[in-house]
């Protein structure tokens, strides 16, 4: 293998490993609100739960996201990824402070278009129905 390809196969992995990594820790957010669910919690209890339980991923996660903006390219798939969560943090952790409010926007695009499950409400005939 060449210098170049090897260097192109390390960054990759790098990358893949990276991708796992951030997934990881948003796998653990939504296993704590799916548990806060079953138990149907009241909205202090849920608040109480994700500051105990969610606060110290996020803060886990934001350390893991700045570090990992220093190691990649801001321009590749990956660069780009961090970036964006980075620059959308506010809107991540605003549901430490409001119960009302889930880790996703699912429920807000299922409002707007439910009968496609909000995933395809990006054009205007599946907006209209």
């Amino acid at each position: 293998m060449s210098g170049e390809v090897k260097e192109d196969y390390f960054i990759t992995s790098l990358q893949t490993g990276s991708a796992d990594v951030a997934l990881s820790y948003i796998g653990k957010i939504y296993r704590i609100e799916s548990e806060a669910r079953q138990k149907e919690l009241s909205s202090d209890q849920l608040l109480a739960l994700r500051r105990e339980k969610t606060k110290p991923i996020l803060t886990d996660f934001l350390g893991w996201l700045r570090k990992k903006a220093t190691q990649v390219v801001p321009k590749s798939l990956l660069g780009v990824a961090v970036n964006y969560a980075l620059g959308q943090w506010e809107r991540l952790v605003v549901n430490l402070d409001y119960a009302e409010m889930t880790p996703d926007k699912n429920r807000a695009e299922n409002a707007i278009c439910p009968e496609h499950g909000g995933l395809s409400c990006d054009t205007a005939d599946a907006a209209t129905g």
